[in-house]
């Protein structure tokens, strides 16, 4: 073979970068996977497998360290891969095909799921407020997104040549508005080129109980808040589903479509509007953090009376009645589907006695007292808040206890439209949990003890 034959036969060989960022040691089980996939590759005529890992440090650093090793070594395709994520060895042999197969498709993503509950695909769709949406419908035919994480990723070589000169080698960027998976997700965009998704390409997920195959058995069997919802409006469970992923973006809008300012306005939004079911319902899903350490502030005794404030559809209450059977609990809310619902939630739970809860439309008559008061992101919405706190004080026992949480304000939660001074009322900082001082005016005053358990930024 002479040197004109070799350069072409060199030239035929096209090099694959297999990107590994590292933020921390690797595990046996993702070396082992990683070897195979390394053989697919091996095994494939004319492609050269050029395994990249970064030194451990920040991801948006490793990503970009990868990027130039990968241009150095003239990689004509990028393969990159988390080390907690674990793609089939048919899922990559299928991915690469349908790239090389395909002229017009650039970059294509395989699938696998977020690590906390709700399990959410990692792929996502820009709304009309140019923020990045959960896709949870999959299509069994590649189909295209506006946002890609990076746990599974395969390109040619053209876009991220693109990117380099944008962006002068930091091509991922953590911004206020992206990760830098993300980030990069819209920029390449913006430059021309689509992302697809190769449903066929699933993945292991580290850590997770759920795969691609049973995704949707978990989301809608196991949460039983979807579906409670869902038996009580009759709807599909996965419409119940998306509606409640939806909930608050549609909050928002109708807020914004009413634009509610008077105080008999606003009561009037919250009466009627069924948005809240869903909205509750998701926030109800994901918030567990949150009231782990609500609860931990509370011990639940023998003939124990409490009072859950603005209670939505009720879990907070709920979840009290169903941890003690001497335990009493008054709901109150304005909103008429909310507490429809929660009536129909109630009645339906045969280790909760009708004597044992009521519900209160208008507010707890005056001789009525409370050992505890849950008033959980009631305030934020109210256009005279401290009017609230001094009416839940004087329904308080001695040494009773109001806990509260505060959402802060956020363009996307408008109705978020008052604000709890932590100056004016008292609290202290101590770690992410606000609480009243002990020796405050308003605690010498009213003998409230108020926890904010939301860290700033939380919905």
């Amino acid at each position: 073979m002479d040197v004109e034959e070799m350069k072409k036969m060199k030239e035929k060989v096209k090099r694959i970068a297999l990107c590994i960022p590292m933020r921390g040691h690797i595990g046996s089980n993702f070396l082992i996977n990683f070897i195979k996939i390394f053989v697919v590759f091996m095994k494939m005529p004319g492609v050269l497998p050029i395994p990249i890992f970064s030194d451990i440090m920040p991801i948006d650093k490793a990503r970009n360290d990868i990027v130039r090793s990968a241009a150095i070594a003239k990689a004509d395709y990028y393969f990159w891969i988390d080390a907690d994520t674990y793609p089939s060895e048919e899922g990559v042999r299928g991915m690469f095909n349908y790239l090389t197969d395909n002229e017009d498709v650039k970059i294509v993503s395989g699938i696998y799921f977020e690590k906390a509950p709700p399990y959410n695909p990692v792929l996502r769709k820009l709304d009309e407020m140019d923020m990045m949406r959960v896709i949870t419908k999959i299509p069994s035919n590649p189909f295209t997104v506006d946002g890609i994480g990076f746990g599974c990723v395969m390109m040619k070589r053209r876009p991220m040549d693109d990117m380099i000169n944008k962006f002068k080698g930091n091509v991922f960027q953590f911004n206020d508005k992206s990760s830098e998976d993300l980030f990069w997700s819209r920029e390449v965009k913006k430059l021309g080129y689509e992302l697809q998704v190769y449903p066929d390409c699933t993945c292991a997920h580290e850590g997770i109980p759920v795969t691609e195959w049973h995704f949707l058995h978990y989301k809608l069997d196991q949460f039983n808040d979807v579906k409670e919802l869902s038996e009580y409006l009759g709807k599909p469970r996965h419409e119940v589903l998306d509606a409640c992923l939806d909930g608050a973006f549609v909050m928002m809008k109708e807020w914004n479509k009413k634009k509610p300012k008077t105080e008999e306005e606003i009561t009037d939004f919250y009466k009627e509007t069924d948005i809240y079911l869903y909205d509750l319902t998701s926030w109800w899903i994901r918030n567990k953090q949150g009231r782990a350490k609500a609860f931990k502030s509370v011990n639940l005794k023998t003939d124990m009376n409490f009072l859950d404030y603005g209670c939505g559809i009720g879990d907070y209450g709920l979840e009290v009645l169903e941890a003690s059977k001497s335990t009493t609990v008054d709901f109150f809310d304005i909103s008429k589907p909310s507490m429809k619902y929660l009536k129909w939630r109630l009645g339906r739970r045969a280790n909760i006695t009708p004597n044992r809860w009521r519900l209160l439309n208008v507010a707890a008559p005056t001789h009525k007292r409370y050992d505890v008061i849950f008033c959980f992101d009631v305030l934020e919405h109210l256009p005279n808040p401290a009017e609230h706190l001094k009416y839940m004080h004087d329904r308080l026992r001695p040494n009773g206890k109001l806990i509260a949480t505060v959402a802060p304000k956020k363009t996307t939660q408008p109705q978020h439209i008052s604000e709890i001074d932590i100056t004016e009322h008292g609290f202290v900082q101590l770690s992410d949990v606000l609480y009243m001082r002990d020796d405050s005016p308003t605690v010498m005053e009213l003998g409230l003890v108020v926890v904010k358990t939301e860290k700033p930024g939380d919905d």
